[in-house]
This record gives structure tokens, sequence and C-alpha cells, in this order.
């Protein structure tokens, strides 16, 4: 995986992996730490509500990033064990090998959502949902227009719902008394007379100094 200026993930398929590298997601604080982002809702077919669940290393908590072939480009998606696509294509039903990150309501007319996944009552869907999610034109509205809603699970061929994500670092600026992190060589202690966290070293410093033994 290579992250690109633009934040986007570029995924470069392997010689023995056409998805790449599959990785378990983790939330790293809150009440559910350490628990696993997971792709199956426990349906009678392979999706549903995404949601965060006990860290099991089954296929539906390793997600891979889309460059474009098999997923749509910055998309994550799960791969469906070829003995479970067997079985359901033995009822004459057609599945994906990949499930992708969406949002219901943003695909074709031809989505096949179960009713407990985008909900049976107006209450469910305003979960999953916003009120209107086309215009009397039938293009859709923006995906902002999604935010805080709840993520599924569906066919990564169903290009309109599937989500593009973008990775962006973040730092942590304060781990709270005690906590020490390395970067830049910089270290960090406790204001005793404030109570405040400040740089003890300056770069510049660190540089005449340097300068000053040359």
């Amino acid at each position: 995986l290579q992250r690109l200026p633009s934040g986007e993930l570029k995924m470069i398929p392997g010689i023995y992996s056409s998805t790449g590298p599959r990785c378990m997601l983790k939330q790293v604080d809150g009440l559910r730490a350490g628990r696993c982002m997971d792709g199956d809702f426990g349906n009678d077919k392979p999706g549903g509500k995404a949601h965060v669940f006990p860290c099991v290393q089954r296929w539906h908590q390793f997600f891979s990033v889309g460059n474009g072939t098999l997923a749509p480009r910055g998309s994550l998606h799960v791969t469906i064990p070829k003995h479970i696509v067997r079985t359901i294509e033995k009822g004459d039903k057609k599945q994906e090998a990949h499930l992708c990150l969406g949002m219901c309501g943003r695909g074709g007319t031809d989505e096949d959502w179960p009713e407990d996944v985008c909900g049976k009552t107006q209450e469910e869907k305003d979960d999953v949902m916003p009120l209107r999610t086309r215009y009397p034109d039938d293009s859709l509205v923006p995906l902002k227009k999604w935010k805080g809603k709840q993520l599924v699970t569906t066919r990564c061929s169903n290009t309109d719902s599937v989500v593009e994500f973008l990775y962006v670092p973040f730092i942590v600026e304060d781990l709270g008394p005690g906590s020490e992190t390395e970067g830049d060589g910089l270290a960090e202690e406790q204001d005793e007379e404030n109570g405040s966290d400040k740089v003890t070293e300056d770069l510049s410093d660190v540089n005449d100094d340097e300068e000053d033994e040359l």
C-alpha cells in the first residue's frame, strides 16, 4: 500500500494476492477499544450493517483497499470465501466475491437490500439514509447528506453506493500525565508550575550545538 498526497491509498496487487494486503481495523479508544470493524451482520447471505465486534479473525474482519479492478478505487472491501459463494449460487442466486463498505439508498434501482439492513419503518430508515436520496431528475443527492448514517456492506459493483476513503495521519497532542512520545527529537515534559505541556528542547538550539561541535 502507498499513501498518495491526495490521501488515497494506492493498492498494488501481490504475486499471490490480487486484493493486496488484508488488514483488521481496530478501534483505538472508547468503550469498544480493541474491537474490530466487522463487515457481516449475520443475514442469510453475507453483508449487512457494518459494526464493531470482538476480533475473531474471520474473513468479514479482514479489509482490503480497492484499486479499480476488483473494487472501486479507495474503497474498503472484504473477500467472501469461495465455499460460501458456491453454496449461495447453488440456490440460483448470484453472489459477488467482494463486499464494499457503502451507504443504503445510493446504489442502482436494482438494489436488493434485506429489510433488516436498510430498515422497515421510517425510524429505522432514518438511521441509514437521508429522507431524500435522489432529486426529481433521478440524480443522487451529495454524499454529505449521509453524514452520520450507518455504514453497510454492499456488492462492490454497486458503485454509486460504495464509499471512497481517504487516509489522513493524525497527531495525538496530549496523552496525559506521565505519557512519553517519540517524534523528531523533541521531548515533552509536564510543566510543574502551570500544569501544561511544554517542549523542553528546541530544534534551533540543537542545531546550534551541533554546529559548535563541528
